[in-house]
């Protein structure tokens, strides 16, 4: 609803849970406890969706798992994309969560607003609070899964893929330059490797910069995924030598 569109902007500038910083050549940290408790007065900590968004996506961190992406949009329900590898048999992934669990935080903010936060949409705020409820299950925890896929890939192609992730992780780090935005896609890599827990984040990069190269790689995953089309194993696989050629050996 248009209504909608237009609280969820008054609650964000009331806020600060707009899309996180990023740069766009590498990925970013992380948010942690250290960081979050340095929040400025009034910020909101994205901590408790992002708990959501794990609980939800639970079948994204098995053990058979061996890269991921959790995939943040702004108005559509929230994803995971990777690669899973049972007894040395590689597969792609994908599944989504059957409601936006950002609802979840828009409801609570639109409950929390003082009576006198915005004068004149005191009818507005009551409905759009009405629509979330008549909408969204009771408990997040009853949220379902759905556009669920699995394409079995070979090993070599998995293993490439495992090891790109790796590369893209072990260059994160925090950059001079930032981007910032109320909407886009938030993009969280991340994988164990090496017993060492990794994990990165970007923000909507544009299409040439080497994390921009990396969300077309996992758009033709998803792809993939859904069509079992073979000409788009025979287009991830230029994709993958591109980006390879521009990271650190």
């Amino acid at each position: 609803m248009n209504h909608r569109f237009a609280l969820r902007l008054i609650v964000i500038v009331g806020t600060l849970a707009a899309s996180p910083l990023s740069a766009t050549e590498h990925f970013v940290p992380e948010d942690s406890q250290f960081t979050r408790a340095d929040l400025p007065e009034h910020a909101t900590s994205l901590a408790p969706y992002h708990e959501m968004v794990i609980s939800v996506l639970r079948d994204a961190f098995t053990d058979d798992v061996r890269a991921r992406l959790i995939g943040l949009p702004s108005f559509t329900p929230e994803y995971a994309l990777g690669i899973r590898e049972r007894n040395g048999v590689y597969s792609i992934f994908h599944l989504q969560s059957q409601a936006q669990l950002w609802s979840y935080e828009n409801l609570r903010m639109l409950e929390e607003l003082p009576a006198d936060y915005a004068p004149g949409h005191e009818s507005e705020i009551a409905d759009a609070i009405a629509e979330y409820h008549s909408e969204l299950p009771g408990d997040y925890h009853d949220v379902q899964t759905g556009a669920r896929c699995e394409v079995t890939i070979t090993p070599a192609l998995g293993a490439r893929l495992v090891e790109l992730w790796k590369k893209m992780l072990l260059e994160t780090h925090y950059g001079d330059t930032i981007a910032l935005g109320p909407d886009g896609t938030d993009y969280h890599f991340s994988m164990t490797a090496d017993g060492q827990l990794m994990a990165g984040k970007v923000w909507n990069p544009p299409p040439e910069s080497k994390t921009g190269a990396m969300i077309s790689i996992t758009e033709t995953m998803r792809n993939l995924c859904f069509t079992g089309d073979g000409n788009l194993l025979a287009q991830l696989e230029p994709q993958i030598d591109a980006l390879e050629a521009q990271l650190t050996p």
